[in-house]
């Protein structure tokens, strides 16, 4: 059975999903000049998207033999890894400063300074769960940083030693070096669990994620996260090889189906069709399927997928439209990749 016509239960709600897209260029180049081989074994075509009509979810699975809900508990990495992390380290052994670590370090203060951070920083605070608050794949810790500034008693967790060590002593923000695990804290440890940024890439799951942040919640705790949606990815969603998508108007079945409810969401402050959202557990049943387009996120997946209206926010529906037939026409020929070339050549990105 093909991968076209096969099923695979969805992640969150173990409902059968259907295979949906499978991106075809290579990232940070002219997508429509280098494809990649389909031949077998590759990588990155067995890593189809698949579209949930139940609940909404849009994701690729960890492999086509891989069904429903992998264990939270089931960790990436190895024993050794977790058995070396450590909070705060003061210069462990193999933890090095580099002049891109530093150049990396100063570039994301600067970013993290310019709107629309700040009004990101504030919109958190305000509906974030008071008290002690985890940021995940927290990098070098400025979001520690910022809700620290706001009243927060935070900590972060990040796999890179080198990038965690250079924040944890210059932002003061307590940093464990490891992978975000079930045993990587105590239960109840946090009143907010973060993810900014990383949700793009959970192995195996969102769904398996979000257990594990429940059980590290205190009573009335909350996560945070920015979710990559559909519309306006852009060419920056491939390249980051994004393992899942919630449409923005999915938002709330996803997580209704995976026992979680939205207290507060925006795509205001957000980039690149990203939007943040504010969650606590919930022992609602959602039985109302969701209402997501699956020919429009097609779409908008194809026209990522060619770098279409990069840094131009959402994908106009005509061009979307014109990119869907000339991709069928041609999956992955120079049709609709001299299209996405040319529009993009008339039509002058935005600043920045």
């Amino acid at each position: 059975m093909s991968i076209e016509t096969s099923t695979i239960a969805c992640p969150i709600c173990s409902s059968a999903t259907t295979f949906l897209f499978r991106p075809l260029y290579t990232p940070r180049q002219p997508q429509w000049a280098r494809r990649v081989a389909h031949v077998p074994g590759d990588q990155r075509n067995a890593e189809a998207y698949f579209h949930c009509d139940n609940c909404g979810y849009v994701y690729r699975p960890e492999g086509l033999e891989t069904v429903a809900v992998v264990s939270a508990a089931e960790p990436e990495g190895s024993a050794a890894e977790k058995a070396d992390a450590a909070i705060c380290p003061v210069a462990p052994a193999g933890t090095i400063s580099t002049p891109e670590l530093e150049a990396g370090f100063r570039r994301r203060g600067e970013q993290r300074e310019l709107p629309p951070y700040p009004q990101r920083y504030d919109w958190v605070a305000a509906h974030a769960a008071k008290g002690r608050f985890l940021d995940v794949g927290c990098e070098y810790g400025y979001l520690g940083a910022a809700l620290r500034d706001r009243g927060f008693d935070a900590i972060g967790i990040d796999p890179g030693a080198d990038a965690a060590n250079i924040g944890c002593q210059r932002l003061g923000i307590p940093i464990e070096i490891g992978l975000y695990t079930a045993d990587a804290f105590p239960p109840e440890s946090f009143d907010t669990v973060a993810a900014e940024g990383v949700a793009y890439y959970f192995r195996p799951s969102l769904r398996a994620f979000l257990d594990i942040a429940k059980g590290h919640l205190r009573p009335g705790g909350v996560v945070y996260m920015q979710l990559p949606g559909v519309t306006g990815t852009g060419d920056a969603f491939f390249q980051n090889f994004v393992r899942c998508l919630v449409p923005y108007e999915a938002v709330d079945s996803v997580f209704a189906h995976a026992g979680w409810e939205i207290v507060a969401k925006t795509d205001e402050w957000f980039q690149n069709g990203s939007y943040g959202i504010i969650a606590r557990p919930s022992d609602k049943v959602l039985n109302t399927p969701a209402k997501a387009d699956r020919q429009r996120i097609l779409g908008d997946l194809i026209c990522s997928d060619y770098g279409l209206l990069r840094n131009r926010g959402p994908v106009p529906g005509w061009a979307r439209a014109i990119q869907l037939l000339l991709h069928g026409l041609a999956p992955g020929g120079a049709l609709p990749g001299y299209f996405a070339r040319g529009l993009n050549r008339l039509w002058p990105a935005k600043a920045g």
